[in-house]
């Protein structure tokens, strides 16, 4: 297990003792609330690591970022002068547990104006409504099942002109709408997308996910247009940022549409319908910012079965995005086939399995072979899922 650790580098910085039971730290500098990056130091016999040894790691890691102290607090200054208002949605379904933790941290938010929105998506008893009257946030409740039909929802009840999503199983740090805000600084960004990083490695199966990938994209911003992407890298939407931090101008939806409802959570597809809606944003000639300072802190699966089982998911709604894309994309077809066979199936996947085959590598064969069957199975949970919202469209008639 490994013990994720936050240091803030303007204040005081204390000696940090381990507990026996974790392999390892994460240290995480923080300048301002900011992130800088990240630094992982095995324990071995030493549980107790001293302010000297901690600066000089911090130092030697990343102290060139400290120059950037001043360029922090110049761009900072304009946001908190000016900072729009936010509406955040929070879709859930029979996780009120959860639900609870996430709510705690959005009610603490260092922010001037935003509302927050539940959205319960089917959930079997009163409990989501329960935990939104404690804390006192704005409470709807969508039947159609689906997670897109509920962040759809959340747009349509959202007050405010910048819409964010957080997941039910996540919780949002400090200055979360800060690094949000400061994404959409510029008036010709239309999405935002923040930092997610873990909020506890407290299990094998955590630590493992992480490994695999994670949900991070990096502590360097960037910004993504249709003219900076090529052929190799304009379908790598899932580079871009992830749905359980995400943020949009709501007058966006009326010129490219809502979520795709065939995709994500809730349907036979099982994902996709953030990453699909990233790379329609920058295909329709919008542009995406990625700001790490809008962190944001994921509970990873616990558990190797709940793991495996969002592993498949991921290699069945991959194919289902590209398929979705498919259908608005006139001119490149054929680049399009060539990611999903070549980039995708064949480098990402395929040699991916031969590499850990070669290194003797057994979780990350599992785990990419795993991904491989859902793969698989990805055509026929689309068609299935297509099939299932177009009745369900019907009925609604």
């Amino acid at each position: 297990m490994i013990k994720i650790h936050e240091i803030e580098l303007s204040s005081e910085i204390n000696d940090l003792y381990m507990e026996d039971r974790y392999d390892a730290v994460l240290l995480v500098p923080m300048l301002n609330g900011i992130p800088l990056g990240e630094i992982q130091i095995p324990i071995d016999d030493k549980n107790v690591f001293n302010e000297e040894f901690l600066i000089d790691k911090i130092s030697a890691n990343v102290g060139g970022k400290f120059l950037t102290k001043n360029l922090f607090e110049k761009i900072d200054a304009p946001i908190k002068k000016n900072r729009p208002a936010i509406s955040v949605v929070v879709c859930t379904r029979d996780r009120a547990a959860s639900l609870k933790v996430c709510l705690k941290s959005l009610v603490e938010l260092d922010y001037p104006a935003y509302e927050v929105i539940v959205v319960d998506n089917c959930t079997k008893d009163d409990s989501v409504f329960q935990v939104a009257e404690k804390f006192k946030v704005k409470y709807v409740r969508e039947n159609k099942p689906g997670l897109d039909y509920a962040r759809n929802r959340g747009i349509r009840e959202a007050s405010f002109d910048i819409v964010a999503f957080i997941d039910d199983d996540a919780i949002a740090s400090g200055g979360w709408l800060n690094g949000i805000a400061l994404g959409f600084n510029n008036p010709q960004i239309f999405a935002v997308t923040g930092l997610t990083l873990p909020a506890e490695l407290e299990s094998d199966a955590q630590v493992d996910f992480e490994l695999y990938g994670g949900m991070s994209k990096g502590y360097n911003s960037f910004t993504i247009s249709k003219s900076s992407l090529n052929s190799q890298n304009r379908f790598w939407s899932s580079a871009w940022g992830v749905g359980t931090n995400m943020a949009f101008r709501k007058k966006l939806f009326d010129t490219i549409g809502d979520f795709n409802v065939a995709l994500d959570v809730g349907t036979p597809t099982c994902g996709g319908g953030d990453i699909e809606m990233f790379q329609r944003t920058v295909s329709f000639g919008y542009k995406l910012r990625y700001e790490p300072s809008a962190l944001v802190k994921h509970f990873h699966r616990k558990e190797y079965a709940a793991l495996k089982k969002q592993i498949f998911n991921n290699g069945k709604s991959f194919p289902a995005y590209l398929l979705t894309v498919n259908k608005y994309t006139k001119n490149e077809k054929l680049q399009l086939l060539k990611f999903a066979f070549v980039d995708w199936l064949l480098k990402w996947l395929i040699f991916r399995m031969i590499k850990s085959i070669l290194k003797l590598d057994r979780k990350t064969f599992l785990f990419a072979y795993n991904e491989f069957i859902g793969a698989l199975f990805s055509p026929f949970s689309y068609i299935k899922s297509t099939r299932k919202n177009f009745i369900l469209k019907k009925s609604s008639i």
